[in-house]
């Protein structure tokens, strides 16, 4: 289950609704019956205005819940399929990146234990809990010329042998002890532009390329992961 917006702090409160002002700009884009700027869940505003506290986190908590219905229908309908893979790497810092190898971490509601992140306005909020990426698509940008390796980009998890393109919002992920959730891919940032021969960081962005983003998970059953664990793609 989501951590409920009422115990974010006032940080991840603004990054929260910042960051989901876009997804919905995608959802309804195209439709003339909801233009974007009128866009609202549960009769408050999600684009513009001010809110107040408790109407921010009424338009998280059902925000975050509508996406990942949505999401989660999709992935049970078989559009994203199946899988099972390993656990290549794990990754923490204490703060910023590269985040460094270890052999094992213990992982509760708010993500790796001990892993920090340094900007907590656009990190660290309960559906950011966990940074995944595949072992392959860094493998791939390296072999395009890319300065870039595991970890690099603020990954926790480096997952091999599954398919990325297959990873989308909504899909569950068994890996070692933990049931984690899929929420929205990790866009990328200005610190990220160093892995890049180009410092063009959106090479790794999700509408660049199918498969080719970091994705963000939510934590649904905390529990313990060693490299080598078993990852299963929820069916």
């Amino acid at each position: 289950m989501l951590v409920p917006a009422s115990d974010y702090s006032d940080l991840e409160i603004e990054g929260t609704l910042a960051a989901l002002g876009p997804w919905w700009i995608e959802l309804v884009k195209g439709l003339d019956s909801t233009p974007v700027t009128e866009l609202a869940i549960d009769g408050v505003a999600l684009l513009g205005g001010d809110l107040t506290r408790s109407e921010a986190e009424r338009v998280i908590d059902r925000s975050l819940v509508l996406l990942q219905r949505a999401a989660r229908a999709l992935a049970e309908s078989g559009q994203f399929g199946s899988g099972q893979g390993t656990v290549h790497g794990l990754f923490t810092s204490g703060g910023g990146v590269p985040k460094l190898p270890v052999d094992a971490v213990e992982v509760d509601g708010r993500g790796v234990v001990g892993d920090v992140q340094k900007t907590k306005k656009h990190h660290g909020r309960p559906w950011q809990a966990l940074c995944l990426w595949s072992k392959e698509k860094v493998d791939l940008l390296q072999a395009e010329g890319h300065p870039i390796s595991y970890g690099s980009a603020g990954e926790n998890i480096s997952i091999t042998g599954i398919a990325w393109e297959d990873i989308r919002p909504g899909v569950r992920l068994q890996i070692g002890d933990v049931l984690a959730e899929c929420s929205l891919y990790s866009l990328p940032c200005a610190k990220n532009r160093r892995w890049f021969a180009d410092r063009d960081s959106m090479r790794m962005h999700h509408e660049t390329e199918l498969g080719i983003s970091r994705m963000y998970a939510s934590v649904l059953e905390p529990g313990h992961i060693c490299a080598g664990d078993s990852v299963i793609l929820e069916p």
